[in-house]
């Protein structure tokens, strides 16, 4: 934190730097670094990955390996993964949040509704800003993106990717899905969090599937800010989210449907419409789509602004 101080102090005294200051923002995440962004960052930066590559010789050299999970397949004691489990507690509820590196990353082959999840619920959490990694990692990607081979993470050159983003442009950017009412804040006391000496200890609960009906964000305090709602336990906040998306959870006043039997994903508004299966007829709003025996998403939105209807 000292040094985040004397950094900052360097930027606007010295440099007279006006940009916003952030950092911790990738790898590792203990409860302590809250300490750090709500003491010396003007707002959190954070990143998230679904079935980032497993190098398996050298890092960040092929060969590499995915897991090809799918992202509503429930796990045990992990809900539904859906690459955010963590996220949502990073944000600071009294200071801009953003993601600045994100990705559903190739080869896997679930990695199309990765536009309407990380679209809805950044919608839903009302974040400030998104940003995928990455549209190319060469100049050739960008001068000629029809002529290179497709990669773990550019988009220049993955179609599925590409097709996806447009549905997020439309459910964040746009607008589409509308945010959660009801805040619930994780508590950080400044004085337990500074006596941790482990990593581990009084990490939020690992869970996602609460972000789906509750905004989440923590605060550096000893009580929860007015107006926002704290479980008495967090395991009740685990159980209750972790029932609700085995069971098929609604939410968003019922624009969303995440189903973690049925690996199924809905979304209704009035302007777009989405779903992911993997096999059979499901709808969601005026879309009905017949899979067959086959996984696929499958989205619409209208264009002109007007009522998909």
């Amino acid at each position: 934190m000292e040094f985040d101080a004397k950094v900052k102090r360097f930027l606007r005294e010295e440099m007279g730097c006006r940009a916003l200051v952030s950092s911790l923002n990738g790898g590792r995440n203990p409860p302590c670094f809250q300490l750090a962004r709500a003491a010396s960052f003007d707002y959190v930066d954070d990143h998230f990955y679904f079935d980032h590559p497993v190098f398996i010789k050298h890092r960040w050299h092929l060969p590499s390996r995915s897991n090809n999970a799918v992202p509503f397949a429930f796990r045990d004691k992990k809900g539904c993964d859906l690459g955010v489990r963590g996220n949502v507690y990073r944000r600071l509820l009294d200071r801009p949040y953003t993601v600045t590196e994100f990705n559903y990353a190739g080869p896997n082959e679930h990695r199309g509704v990765g536009g309407l999840v990380a679209g809805s619920l950044a919608a839903l959490q009302d974040w400030d800003g998104m940003w995928r990694f990455a549209w190319s990692h060469g100049d050739a990607g960008i001068a000629t993106p029809d002529n290179v081979p497709c990669r773990t993470f550019d988009l220049c050159a993955d179609m599925v990717n590409r097709a996806s983003e447009r549905a997020m442009m439309c459910l964040f950017l746009r607008g589409d899905m509308q945010a959660l009412e009801k805040t619930f804040a994780w508590v950080v006391p400044e004085g337990r969090i500074r006596a941790v000496t482990e990593f581990s200890p009084y990490d939020p609960p690992d869970n996602s599937g609460a972000a789906w009906w509750l905004k989440i964000g923590s605060c550096v305090a000893d009580a929860a800010p007015a107006g926002t709602f704290r479980s008495a336990m967090y395991d009740d906040l685990y159980r209750i989210g972790r029932a609700d998306v085995v069971k098929g959870l609604r939410c968003g006043g019922g624009a969303v449907e995440v189903d973690g039997e049925a690996r199924t994903f809905r979304v209704a508004t009035s302007r777009t419409c989405g779903v992911f299966a993997q096999r059979g007829v499901v709808s969601a709003g005026v879309l009905s789509v017949d899979f067959g025996k086959d996984e696929g998403t499958v989205w619409v939105s209208s264009l002109d602004g007007r009522p998909l209807a």
